[in-house]
């Protein structure tokens, strides 16, 4: 069987998420923008930091910073996560313009006598 890479399963919404801990610099603040307790989105950060092997933030610090190790992470995984967007986009975009339907109607009689002539 073949071994996984490190982050080849990496969850996206967990990046997102440790993308606005970063942006806010406090785990509340950025629990109250993504609708989650602080508890949970440190679990959140917790496990992607599990997913990676490596710490990415420092806890200790107010405001909450990147380590070393989450600046490198970061500043390629904010492009993925970027493209992945624009990626899903694209997909709503086409599903979009395959639903598009012209319809025509017509009420017969409505011109009263010009439809006559």
């Amino acid at each position: 069987m073949k071994k996984a890479r490190r982050g080849e399963d990496l969850n996206l919404r967990l990046v997102s998420s440790l993308l606005v801990v970063v942006a806010e610099g406090h785990f509340g603040r950025a629990a109250d923008r993504l609708f989650v307790t602080a508890p949970a989105l440190s679990q959140q950060i917790r496990r992607l930091e599990e997913q990676v092997g490596v710490e990415l933030v420092d806890r200790s610090s107010h405001p909450v910073v990147l380590t070393a190790a989450g600046e490198v992470f970061v500043a390629d995984a904010r492009p993925a996560l970027e493209f992945a967007v624009r990626a899903m986009n694209g997909l709503d975009a086409l599903e979009r313009r395959r639903a598009r339907r012209l319809r025509i109607g017509f009420i017969n009689g409505a011109a009263g006598s010009l439809g006559v002539r």
